[in-house]
Order: C-alpha cells, then structure tokens, then sequence
C-alpha cells in the first residue's frame, strides 16, 4: 500500500514538469569603460629625505631649529616640484 501511494505521488509529481524547459537567452555584451591608473615617476631628487638631529641638548636649541626649518624649506620645494611633475602621463 505505501508503495502504491509513493509511486501514485512521483506520477503525479511528474506529471507537472513542463514539456519543454527553455533556456533563458543569452545577455547582450554590456560595454563597461575601465578607467586605467596612470602613474607618474617621481626622480629621486624629489624624494630625498632632509636630516637633522632628532635630539639634542638644550642648549643647542637655535641650532637644531634651524636645522629643521632648512629641511621644511627643502620638503616644500620638492613638494612644489611634484606638483608641477604631476598631471604628465608615465611614458
């Protein structure tokens, strides 16, 4: 009895496939703009590092605020450089 109700239930199952299954068409080919990094090679001249005494006595105040200040004038003349640099494409 279970089997007839089983096999009554997988023919009425089977019965509600539909008779053909179409495959859903393909999508159009979508155009995406990729935008693509261009990078500007910064010389090495630019990308110097200044040093100056990370400490000092006090007494040697003036002079290390000095120091300092010639490597903040030199960082911002490198940074005026690359700003006129940047905007080139790379080659």
């Amino acid at each position: 009895m279970r089997t007839l109700a089983i096999a009554g239930c997988v023919l009425l199952v089977a019965g509600c496939v539909k008779d053909t299954i179409k495959a859903a068409p393909p999508k159009a080919a979508q155009v995406v703009e990729v935008q693509v990094p261009t990078y500007v090679i910064i010389p090495a001249e630019l990308r110097k590092r200044c040093d100056w005494p990370k400490a000092a006595p006090l007494s040697n105040v003036i002079e290390v605020a000095h120091a300092r200040r010639v490597c903040i004038e030199q960082y911002e003349r490198q940074f005026d450089a690359i700003d006129v640099i940047q905007g080139k494409a790379a080659p």
